[in-house]
């Protein structure tokens, strides 16, 4: 448990056993002392130039120094309605005043949203080694095209694997 890190817990043999520090743990896996997701590894291999990775296009598989960004969009907010009842009646009135509302649309008058919003905005900017002859094709990509590429780089293989509904914006 990550309460117990850094400190000791006692076994049911009744000794004392010392329990690494998190930063120790993640260093025996492989990932930074502070990296507490793939996100911040990506961040990380960034910043220390380790990303974008390899020397050839991830497309053509040609040598190129040629870099194209991608905005992935791991998580959205939401909003969720109080309940069905004042959905319906939304959607009623929106029907019946329908021509007030395109009225309203036309003059840029909008309607405030008593909504609350849940989740969060996580969008992470990743860099990929691609020729500039395949960035065209990449940026008309469809999103499993795009996440086959991608998925080439292994921890962005990783972030896939923890955020499947990942969108993908080329730059």
């Amino acid at each position: 448990m990550a309460a117990s890190a850094g400190g000791s817990v006692t076994c049911r043999c009744s000794r004392n056993v010392a329990v690494p520090r998190l930063s120790q743990l993640r260093a025996a896996k492989g990932l930074a002392a502070h990296d507490t997701n793939i996100r911040d590894t990506i961040c990380r291999l960034i910043a220390e130039k380790h990303l974008p990775f390899g020397p050839c296009c991830a497309v053509s598989h040609m040598p190129t120094e040629d870099v194209m960004w991608f905005d992935v969009h791991c998580e959205s907010t939401y909003s969720k309605a109080s309940n069905r009842l004042e959905v319906v009646l939304l959607v009623l009135v929106a029907f019946i005043s329908w021509p007030l509302a395109l009225l309203m649309r036309t003059f840029g008058v909008r309607a405030s949203s008593d909504s609350e919003r849940y989740g969060r905005e996580i969008v992470i900017a990743v860099p990929l080694t691609v020729r500039s002859e395949s960035q065209t094709m990449l940026r008309r990509g469809s999103q499993r095209y795009l996440r086959q590429i991608l998925s080439t780089v292994p921890e962005y293989h990783q972030l896939f694997r923890e955020h499947p509904q990942a969108r993908i914006y080329p730059k």
